[in-house]
C-alpha cells in the first residue's frame, strides 16, 4: 500500500523561526489544543471554554493576554472570556471600529485558503491597541472574535492569525453546543416524533401531580421505561428505522394507558408513565403487561425488542425529584439484572450507587454528542472526503460481521469508528493539509493523534472502544504507532478498524494518491496480511468479496 515518503525538511512555511523552535511551538500548540478539545468534548460550561480558549491562545501566541469577544447587535463588542486582560474583565464592552483598514476578526480576509471575508466581517473590528484577532463563526455566521494582546515589549508572530484559527473553531463549536442545548430546552411541550409529552413538560407534570397527591393524601406511582439495546437498531438499520420503532413503542404505551395516566418521552429511547391514584403494587402488573406486549410483538424492524422498567411510589419519596431518582434507580437495577424485567423500588433491592452510575451514563451520552461534532469537523477539513469516518464505520461493520462478531460489539465498533480520527483536532492545519511529503518532526505530530483520540473517546465510550481507537494505527509486524504493538498485543477491534481505515484511504481519491478499484485494494490488503494487517482481519475481508 502506498504511503507518503518521509524526507528531512524544516518548518519554513509562514514562519521565520528556526526549525527546532518551530517544532517546539507546534508541540506547545498541540498540548494546548489537547486540553481545549477534551474540555469541549466534556461539554463544559461556555464560560469555562471561553476562559480556556483565551488562556491557551495567549500562551501559543507567546503574549500575555487573550480574550473571547462577542459582537452584539447594538454595535459593541462584549468580553465573554478573558485571560490576564487587566481592567478588561468579563462583561466589559469594547468599541467596534467600522473602518475596513483596522484590525478585525478576519481582517486578512483569508485563512487556510478560504474565500475573502464578507463585508460585515471587514466592517467589524476591535479598537484595542497591540491586538490581533481571528473570527469566531457559529454556523458559518460571524459571532465574535478571539483576541490576543501583546504588551509593549512583546512581538506578535507574523503567522499568528493562521495558527489561532483552530482555537476559534473550537470556541465556535462550544458555542454551537450551548446554543443547541438552549434551543432544546425552549422546545414546545410535545415530543415532535411521538407526540407524547417531552422531558421538560413531563417533569413539570410530575411536580404538580406530586404536590396534588401529597396535599390530599392520595397514592401516586411512577414507571420509567427503557428500550433494551435500542441503539443497535439505529446502527444496523439507520435512524429512520429507529424513529419508526420509537413511534410504534409510543403507540403501544398509549394504547395500554388508562384514562388519567400521563405518558412522556424523556430521552432517546426512554419513556415515563405517571399513574395517579396508584400504588407501586398496582403499577407493577401494568408495567409487566407492557413488557409482555413488547416481548411478544415486533416493534418496527426489531423482531425481539424488549423493555426494562423501574417503579416507585410516594411512600418512599418526599418530593418529585426523589420520586424520579428512586424510579430511575429501580430502572438501572432492572437493566443491571439482565434487562427485559421490571423492578419495584425498595431500599433492600435498589442501592444508592445506581444514581451516581446513572449520572455518569448521562454525562457520557452528552460528551459523545460533542465528540462526534469534533470528528465531523475533522472530516469536513479533509475535503473532498468529509464522509471518511462514516464510510469507515460502515465498512468495519461488514468486517466485524464477517468475522463472526455478535450484534452489540459490532455496533460498538462502528460507534468507535465514527470518531476514530477525533485526535486529529490537535494536528496543525499546515501539517494536516500539507500536499507534499512530511518531515520527521511533522510525522511525530501526526502520530500523536491516535493516543489523543483514545483519550478523548474515554469521555464518552468504554475503555475497550477507546483502546480500539488508540491502537488503530498499530501494525501486525510491530512497526506501527503509538506503541509499536505486534500480533496478539493488538486488540481484534483495532485490527479490524485499521483495515477498514486503510481500505477507505485506498479506494477514495486523495491529494497524494488516486483511488484504487476494489479488486486492486483487495489484492494489496491480502498481500500485506501478516505485516501491516492481521491475518484474521484479512480473512474477514476476503470473505466479503
Amino acid at each position: 500500500m502506498s504511503n507518503r515518503t518521509l524526507v528531512p525538511e524544516v518548518f519554513s512555511r509562514g514562519s521565520r523561526t528556526p526549525a527546532k523552535a518551530r517544532v517546539r511551538e507546534l508541540l506547545d500548540q498541540q498540548a494546548a489544543l489537547r486540553e481545549l478539545a477534551v474540555a469541549v468534548a466534556e461539554m463544559r460550561e461556555p464560560e469555562v471554554i471561553y476562559e480556556l480558549v483565551a488562556k491557551q491562545a495567549a500562551g501559543v501566541a507567546g503574549v500575555d493576554s487573550g480574550a473571547v469577544v462577542r459582537f452584539r447587535v447594538d454595535g459593541v463588542a462584549e468580553v465573554v472570556g478573558s485571560w490576564h486582560m487587566g481592567s478588561t474583565h468579563i462583561g466589559s464592552l469594547l468599541p467596534l471600529d467600522r473602518t475596513a483598514e483596522a484590525r478585525i476578526a478576519g481582517r486578512a480576509g483569508r485563512r487556510n485558503g478560504s474565500t475573502p471575508a464578507s463585508a460585515p466581517d471587514r466592517a467589524a473590528s476591535l479598537s484595542v491597541p497591540g491586538g490581533v484577532s481571528v473570527p469566531i463563526r457559529v454556523r458559518r455566521e460571524l459571532w465574535g472574535s478571539l483576541l490576543v494582546v501583546a504588551s509593549g515589549a512583546e512581538e506578535i508572530p507574523p503567522d499568528l492569525e493562521e495558527r489561532l484559527g483552530i482555537f476559534a473553531d473550537l470556541a465556535g463549536l462550544a458555542i454551537t453546543n450551548a446554543d443547541t442545548s438552549s434551543h432544546l430546552l425552549a422546545q414546545a411541550t410535545s415530543d415532535p416524533l411521538t407526540g407524547l409529552l417531552n422531558h421538560r413538560a413531563f417533569q413539570a407534570r410530575v411536580e404538580s401531580e406530586v404536590a396534588r397527591a401529597q396535599r390530599y393524601g392520595r397514592p401516586l406511582a411512577l414507571v420509567l421505561l427503557d428500550l433494551d439495546h435500542f441503539k443497535s437498531i439505529n446502527d444496523a438499520y439507520g435512524h429512520q428505522a429507529g424513529d419508526a420503532a420509537l413511534m410504534q413503542a409510543a403507540r403501544l404505551l398509549d394504547d395500554g394507558a388508562r384514562a388519567g395516566d400521563i405518558i412522556g418521552r424523556i430521552g432517546g429511547d426512554e419513556f415515563a408513565l405517571l399513574l395517579p391514584e396508584t400504588t407501586a403494587s398496582g403499577a407493577l402488573p401494568i408495567a409487566e403487561r407492557w413488557a409482555a406486549e413488547f416481548r411478544a410483538a415486533p416493534v418496527g424492524v426489531a423482531a425481539h425488542l424488549t423493555m426494562s422498567a423501574g417503579v416507585c411510589d410516594l411512600t418512599h419519596a418526599k418530593d418529585s425529584k426523589e420520586l424520579l431518582r428512586l424510579a430511575d434507580g429501580a430502572l438501572y437495577w432492572a437493566k443491571n439484572q439482565g434487562r427485559d424485567t421490571v423492578v419495584t423500588y425498595s431500599p433492600e433491592v435498589v442501592y444508592e450507587l445506581s444514581d451516581s452510575d446513572r449520572a455518569d451514563r448521562l454525562q457520557r451520552s452528552q460528551s459523545l454528542i460533542s465528540i462526534r461534532s469534533l470528528a465531523r469537523s475533522i472530516d469536513a477539513k479533509e475535503s473532498p472526503n468529509e464522509d471518511h469516518s462514516e464510510r469507515v464505520a460502515g465498512f468495519v461493520r461488514r468486517l466485524a460481521e464477517a468475522a463472526g462478531w455478535p450484534p452489540v460489539p459490532v455496533a460498538q465498533l462502528a460507534e468507535a469508528a465514527r470518531i476514530h480520527d477525533v485526535g486529529k483536532v490537535c494536528i496543525p492545519d499546515e501539517v494536516l493539509h500539507k500536499p507534499g511529503s512530511l518531515a520527521p518532526a511533522e510525522y511525530e505530530l501526526v502520530k500523536a493523534h491516535a493516543a489523543l483520540g483514545g483519550q478523548i473517546a474515554r469521555e464518552a465510550l468504554s475503555d475497550e472502544q477507546a483502546l480500539w481507537i488508540e491502537q488503530h494505527h498499530e501494525r501486525f509486524d510491530g512497526t506501527g504507532y503509538p506503541n509499536g504493538l505486534a500480533g496478539a498485543e493488538i486488540s481484534e477491534g483495532a485490527a479490524l478498524l485499521a483495515l477498514a481505515d486503510s481500505w477507505d484511504v485506498m479506494t477514495t481519491v486523495r491529494s497524494y494518491s488516486p483511488a484504487k478499484s476494489e479488486r486492486e485494494a483487495l489484492a494489496e490488503c491480502l498481500s500485506l496480511s501478516g505485516s501491516q494487517f492481521a491475518p484474521t482481519a484479512c480473512r474477514a475481508l476476503a470473505s466479503i468479496f
